[in-house]
């Protein structure tokens, strides 16, 4: 998934680090790739999710990344 946002990156990886360990997703070390944030997250043994966002004049534009078994979020 692609989005843009008029919010800080900072922001934005806070409100999926929130939702995603609501449904019992780990936070995985580290929070950039480069000078991109970036975020991955794990559930289970093979369950996983990535974030990477970039802010560019107040907007961010982020993409998800996910390997989650069928209907298992929500």
């Amino acid at each position: 998934m692609v989005g843009t946002i008029a919010s800080p990156s900072d922001a934005v990886v806070a409100f999926y680090t929130s939702a995603l360990t609501a449904q019992g997703f780990k936070e995985v070390p580290g929070s950039t790739v480069g000078s991109i944030k970036s975020k991955d997250f794990l559930r289970g043994d093979n369950e996983t999710v990535n974030i990477s966002v970039v802010e560019t004049a107040g907007k961010s534009t982020f993409t998800i990344g996910a390997n989650v078994a069928a209907g298992s979020i929500k």
